[in-house]
């Protein structure tokens, strides 16, 4: 069950009665309450706390278009008009085709994409997916025993001693809050060691996957003492070599022609090697662990034989199930890493994994229903193992890496930072190379452009927010060459979203940003430290305002250090956007990924909170599969269509960046007409200010 499913088409003569014996669907309304019918459960099934499903919008049963011979037990379903029609049921068969049959039908009621918090997709999620998938299995384990029960199979007795274990066990995995720890590190991600003046490059484009961990192991053991390798895994590497050099960070470059030289060159500061398993992917994980504590290499089997280094530990054959490799590490080694962050990437992921083992982090990966169907992987049972380390590392620390890599691979973008919000951890999304080089590079001041403010007149002005600079790898990568180097890009302002632990990250890269700018780009902070959903930050923990605000507290610290002083919120509704023009010192407020179904119209989208800080949520929405055209249309014609009759106006114009560029937003200013105005948010905020403050 924690594998795919298959949808077989809706097909009639697979879901009907005849094909697998269940009968016609019935979809209720939207507007009914799934009710639990405890007195006649004979699951027994009273321990799910039934309540938090109420709302949930499953696809029932038709009892109707079943044989009158069939009969059914509801357990849960929708009450309509006197009938009721069960999301979750037994049906009894005593029909020709299916005489003596039992079976149980289970609807959508725990699909994680039922819930009713609006993700950034305009799909839902499940705050509590661990939760949700328990609560699942339990129902498929009562409804195993009771049909063996009632075939007899197993004894009455029997059945009640299996499920006594079974709640302990499942009461045990929900677990209880539990305080959250509050470290003070002097920064989110941890600083290399400036670089050394002359770097060794190496172009690793060529060589095999294991060859690239290799030396990406020996990257991260070297440069912890004094960054000296860097590796080119693509032509932006080069770019930011070539802007290393030409801001002083480094001054010569070494070309290392052959790669594995390193590892002669640099044997006086290894100990060994560790072997991971191919056949458990997590072994890798468990590799790059020893590998920064053990101060080794990480070896495929088949690289053992070129190398001669002492052996210090051989993964292979040590365990069976990807889960098993956390558990074990988490026993053996969480006392021996470093607590300050945590690094989540795929098991086939090189990058990154220098900085993991320069600075000894618990590096993890929870699969989803792709890479989570084979024989060693266990999507729930991996998320399990990871609550654990959640539960332990110290609040707002930061997570560096990914929770989605593809469609089903991974626990997936929007469940993945639910679950990291609920134990109070933020993410930087991130697949950077050479990070031990990076983040020890020369940090300045950072500061943004000034520049005059435009006279008040009877005109629409508009922000364009450039979306997902959170991420910092889209500034490593994406953002160069889709924005920066488009020649329309600085004619006229455009908002850039920016995660401000680039700080930690990739200063010099910042840098050459900030350096670029011009009076028409504006940075503006996204989601505070780090991505999570405020709603249910840190829920997990019975302290949690205090853990709240301090992650406000390391908001402020480094929306300073990045110069920032507008916020570019997720989809927090007014109550958070209040504590923030409290508590962060804000010129203004641009909110939400896209709008919300709520925001219908200009008045409900821009007001001036308490605390005298103006807020603008977006009026313009996205369709993530869209494309450049489609987008474009979109955007268009939902500005126009929220443009208010009255003048002047301020409008915020969300732009995801992926399918949008400066030619294309440039092209979609003159599309509507001269009587827009794009402008920076500070002078957006100075603006509506002035026509608020007038009679």
């Amino acid at each position: 069950m924690d594998g795919p499913w298959e949808d077989v088409g809706h097909r009639d003569e697979w879901l009907s009665h005849n094909g697998l014996g269940m009968g016609g669907f019935w979809t209720p309304a939207g507007n009914e309450r799934l009710v639990y019918l405890k007195d006649k459960d004979p699951l027994e099934l009273n321990f799910i706390d039934w309540k938090r499903y109420e709302n949930v919008l499953s696809q029932t049963l038709d009892p109707e278009s079943l044989p009158k011979e069939d009969k059914v037990l509801p357990i849960a379903g929708y009450k309509v008009d006197g009938k009721f029609y069960p999301a979750i049921a037994i049906i009894k068969h005593n029909c020709l085709q299916f005489k003596g049959a039992i079976d149980i039908l289970l609807g959508q009621v725990f699909n994680p994409n039922q819930g009713r918090i609006p993700s950034e997709l305009g799909r839902f999620f499940d705050t509590n997916e661990r939760r949700l998938l328990l609560d699942l299995r339990q129902v498929y384990l009562y409804a195993v025993l009771f049909i063996f029960s009632e075939k007899g199979l197993i004894s009455k007795q029997k059945r009640t001693a299996i499920i006594k274990l079974a709640e302990g066990n499942y009461r045990e995995r929900l677990g209880n809050r539990i305080k959250g720890k509050l470290v003070s590190f002097p920064s989110v991600f941890p600083h290399s060691p400036p670089p050394q003046k002359r770097l060794m490059v190496v172009d690793v484009r060529e060589l095999a996957d294991d060859e690239k961990l290799l030396l990406t192991s020996l990257q991260g053991i070297v440069n912890r003492d004094s960054p000296l390798i860097y590796l080119i895994f693509n032509p932006v590497d080069e770019r930011w070599l070539g802007w290393m050099r030409e801001r002083g960070d480094i001054s010569e470059i070494e070309r290392v022609q052959n790669p594995f030289s390193l590892l002669a060159r640099f044997r006086s500061k290894l100990r060994g090697m560790v072997i991971y398993d191919p056949k458990v992917p997590a072994s890798i994980d468990c590799a790059t662990m020893l590998a920064g504590i053990e101060r080794a290499v990480i070896v495929s089997p088949r690289l053992v034989s070129r190398l001669s280094l002492p052996l210090i530990w051989d993964l292979r054959g040590k365990w069976e199930k990807n889960w098993e490799v956390y558990r074990w590490a988490y026993k053996n080694l969480w006392a021996k890493l470093n607590h300050q962050f945590l690094v989540s990437i795929p098991h086939n992921w090189v990058v990154m994994r220098d900085y993991a083992i320069e600075f000894k982090a618990f590096v993890f990966w929870i699969s989803g229903e792709v890479d989570g169907d084979t024989p060693e992987g266990d999507p729930l049972e991996e998320q399990l193992a990871i609550e654990e380390i959640l539960a332990s590392a110290p609040a707002n620390i930061g997570i560096i890496g990914v929770p989605y890599a593809g469609k089903g691979i991974g626990i997936q973008e929007a469940p993945g930072v639910a679950l990291w919000s609920r134990y109070a951890k933020f993410l930087a999304w991130s697949h950077i190379p050479n990070l031990s080089v990076h983040s020890g590079t020369r940090r300045v001041e950072f500061r943004q452009t000034s520049a005059e403010s435009p006279s008040l007149e009877d005109k629409i002005y508009i922000t364009f927010l450039v979306s997902d600079g959170d991420a910092p790898i889209n500034w490593y990568d994406f953002f160069l060459w889709r924005h920066w180097d488009d020649p329309l890009r600085g004619t006229y302002p455009l908002t850039w979203s920016v995660g401000p632990t680039v700080y930690d990250l990739i200063p010099d890269i910042m840098h050459y940003y900030y350096s670029r700018a011009g009076k028409n780009d504006y940075f503006a902070c996204a989601f505070g430290v780090g991505y999570s959903f405020a709603d249910i930050y840190a829920e997990e923990y019975e302290n949690k305002e205090e853990i709240w605000e301090d992650f406000l507290r390391l908001t402020r610290d480094y929306i300073g250090k990045m110069g920032l002083d507008c916020l570019w919120t997720h989809h927090e509704g007014e109550r958070y956007l209040r504590i923030y023009g409290e508590k962060l010192d804000l010129k203004c407020i641009l909110a939400d990924y896209g709008r919300l179904p709520d925001i219908n119209s200009y008045e409900k989208a821009v007001f001036l909170l308490p605390s005298g800080v103006p807020v603008f949520r977006s009026l313009t929405t996205f369709d993530p599969e869209g494309g450049e055209r489609k987008s474009f249309a979109l955007l268009l014609e939902e500005t126009r269509k929220f443009t208010p009759e009255t003048r002047p106006a301020f409008m915020h114009i969300f732009v995801q960046c992926y399918p949008m560029s400066p030619s294309l937003i440039k092209r979609l200013w003159d599309g509507l007409g001269k009587e827009y105005v794009p402008l920076r948010p500070d002078h957006l905020a100075e603006l509506f200010k002035r026509a608020h403050s007038q009679p």
